[in-house]
């Protein structure tokens, strides 16, 4: 685990469960991270003392960076003396964009930020500005429940058999607590009535099929001995099967692949990944596909 990690945080109690994931992170071996807060630029504008604006402006975002600074000091105090020593840095922009420029930057292989409030209009915007992140970033995300305080016991792994699915898998594994629990499902979509497949012994064969796959990457993550491990065949839509099955299981995260590379592949992450972001009741753990090189570099 010996990992760099970047949390982001806005000094609000919508980031406080991805600042304790990150320490309970840093408890099992990952690095100190980097902790960030981006303040968004203000728009002043005075046709007739442009210049005067412009200082005004640029003694509002300084005095704006100082109080968002102290908000993350506070925060990081709160968790006691081993945070207190997290480098923090606050810079001005587009919050999506800076949190994934930086992560980058840094080198991060996880990002932690807050997901925001069920019922709320800061859930909206935080489950927002998480998919932006999300579409962005070349590491993994994690949208962190803000009453999340410990690593999770249970995690749930929307599993499509592909090589993404597995390193989510893997992931949710690495975040799980030892001894807890990993929940593969695979939602099987039905198809149209008129399809001429919809008869007893083609949703036999395929579930049949969905079963021995699930099994086949149960024993594979199972040979690490780090969590009991169960599989689920569904039916049905995705995200709203996924959805039903973590609130009845109780999971305290879901996993999911982000799939799609180049630059659409970036900014569409997936119907059934933005649903779980928007509606999840838990942590939300993205995991983007592995970029090339010419990738990375914008080709």
């Amino acid at each position: 685990m010996d990992r760099h990690l970047l949390v982001a945080t806005d000094g609000t109690d919508e980031a406080r469960g991805a600042l304790h994931l990150a320490l309970g992170l840093v408890r099992r071996g990952m690095r100190s991270p980097l902790v960030l807060a981006v303040q968004e630029p203000l728009l002043l504008y005075d046709v007739a003392a442009p210049e005067r604006m412009a200082e005004i402006q640029l003694e509002l975002e300084r005095l704006g960076m100082q109080r968002l600074r102290e908000a993350v000091e506070a925060q990081l105090a709160e968790l006691g003396s081993k945070a207190r020593s997290w480098r923090v840095k606050v810079e001005v922009g587009s919050p999506a964009e800076v949190i994934a420029d930086t992560a980058r930057e840094h080198g991060a292989a996880l990002i932690l930020l807050g997901l925001g409030q069920h019922g709320r209009a800061e859930r909206w915007s935080g489950g927002e500005t998480a998919l932006r992140v999300m579409q962005l970033a070349h590491a993994p995300v994690l949208a962190a429940h803000p009453e999340a305080r410990n690593l999770p016991k249970r995690a749930l792994v929307a599993e499509d058999f592909s090589e993404l699915s597995r390193e989510a898998g893997i992931w949710a594994l690495d975040l799980l607590e030892p001894g807890g629990e990993l929940h593969l499902a695979h939602v099987l979509r039905m198809p149209p009535t008129d399809a001429g497949l919809m008869t007893g012994d083609w949703l036999d064969r395929t579930l049949e099929s969905v079963r021995a796959s699930l099994e086949e990457r149960r024993r594979e993550l199972a040979a690490t001995g780090r969590a009991t491990i169960w599989t689920h065949a569904l039916q049905g839509e995705p995200a709203p099967e996924l959805l039903r099955l973590a609130q009845r299981l109780e999971v305290e995260l879901i996993t999911a692949g982000r799939h799609g590379r180049g630059f659409l592949g970036r900014l569409l992450i997936g119907s059934v990944s933005t649903r779980l972001v928007r509606r999840a009741e838990c942590s939300v753990l993205i995991v983007p596909p592995r970029l090339r090189a010419e990738e990375d570099r914008g080709g």
